[in-house]
């Protein structure tokens, strides 16, 4: 994990690029979660959350495992 961290410090843009595909691929495999509820309008809103709820947390982890979290709960 240290050489992966290393690698993504010294390249910002790289790193930058990785997350947006990330977020990309996490947005088209959540997308089925969506569609689990109900088509009204209510719940169409909790799907998306849900989705939503799962990237913000996949992102989170990575965050947390480099360990740039720390200063971002501390403050």
């Amino acid at each position: 994990m240290k050489r992966v961290k290393e690698f993504f410090i010294n390249r910002p843009i790289l790193f930058g690029f990785t997350l947006i595909m990330l977020y990309l691929v996490l947005a088209i495999i959540s997308y089925p979660i969506s569609c689990l509820f109900p088509a009204k309008e209510p719940y169409l809103l909790y799907g998306e959350a849900f989705a939503k709820f799962i990237i913000f947390a996949v992102f989170f982890l990575i965050l947390w495992r480099f360990g740039w979290s720390h200063s971002f709960i501390e403050s």
